[in-house]
């Protein structure tokens, strides 16, 4: 692997596998990363995808035959990438081959798996806010139809909506839960990842008081524009919203890598959470089901409405 620039892949059946390292070098790539932020702004034909394949998987392939997840560790410039979005020959997306799940680290994601999710259910915070009277930011009409359809796949949970989202509720709380969901307005600071912040109805949250919380979320989903960009610092440590989820414990944070459709998320995340009841603690599998069925409906086979979210950490290694 270069000193800047590569990802390493496990794939695997059952138990994590020994990582294949693929180099990947020049400004080729962030210029087709740069591409692909066009593209996806646009609405265009995202050409940048297929490229990225033929540079990156095109050759592991003889490595993934019989593989039914890829377990992603990005590196350098690729931290910014979809690559569960990258696009083969056929016109096949990887995500419609494999469950996959990113980690930063394959010790991370060993250490995880070690320690199961149970599937215990009744212990669910779904957030939902819909306004932020406090600064100009548009409503987002689906987002209280977001979490009450995720409501009805998860019972005994707790719902807060519209002006009852507040922050008090998570800063206060020390009972831990299975399932944190918040629906609502992001924003990522690229001078100081840590102050990247989720907006509840009566202020922000920002990433350095979510390291401070005092209970311990499981699967954590930041259904929110730009929730999972990350900051690349010195050995390629990253900082930002999942950073700070994964060092207060959380296992799996499900996030976003550019701003999102405030229509298609809940679709997405409602098809999301009807998988999860049916597979519980598998955040990652489940996901791609949502991310399927979302490219399955004609409005929304562009990558830009069902490929910005994706999983970090470790669930389940069961196949689908």
């Amino acid at each position: 692997m270069s000193a800047d620039r590569g990802f390493a892949v496990a794939a695997h059946q059952g138990e994590l596998t020994p990582p294949l390292a693929l180099p990947v070098g020049g400004n080729g790539l962030i210029e087709l990363l740069d591409t692909l932020d066009f593209e996806l702004g646009v609405r265009e034909r995202c050409r940048s995808l297929e490229l990225l394949y033929d540079a990156l998987f095109a050759p592991l392939e003889p490595y993934l035959r019989g593989a039914s997840r890829l377990l992603i560790i990005p590196h350098g410039p690729l931290h910014r990438a979809p690559l569960h979005a990258l696009r083969g020959p056929e016109g096949t997306f990887l995500a419609q081959r494999f469950t996959i799940q990113y980690a930063p680290s394959v010790g991370l994601a060993r250490e995880v798996a070690r320690h199961p999710w149970s599937g215990s259910s009744g212990s669910a915070l779904l957030f939902a806010a819909t306004q932020t009277p406090y600064c100009l930011l548009p409503a987002l009409n689906f987002a209280a139809v977001e979490t009450a359809a995720a409501a009805k796949s998860l019972p005994g949970s707790i719902v807060f909506s519209g002006a009852q989202a507040v922050r008090r509720q998570l800063v206060r709380r020390q009972e831990n839960v299975d399932i944190l969901h918040c629906a609502c307005h992001g924003e990522y600071d690229r001078d100081d990842p840590l102050l990247s912040r989720l907006f509840l109805a009566d202020g922000p949250l920002y990433g350095y008081e979510i390291e401070r919380l005092r209970f311990r979320p499981r699967i954590v989903v930041l259904s929110a524009c730009e929730s999972g960009i990350q900051k690349r610092m010195g050995g390629d440590e990253t900082f930002g919203l999942i950073r700070a989820l994964l060092n207060r414990g959380a296992e799996t944070v499900i996030a976003s890598l550019w701003k999102v459709a405030d229509e298609s998320t809940a679709t997405l995340m409602g098809t999301f959470y009807r998988r999860l009841a049916e597979k519980p603690g598998d955040a990652a599998t489940a996901l791609r089901h949502a991310q399927l069925n979302l490219l399955g409906a004609s409005q929304y086979t562009h990558p830009f409405y069902w490929a910005p979210y994706f999983a970090t950490g470790a669930s389940s290694s069961e196949a689908p």
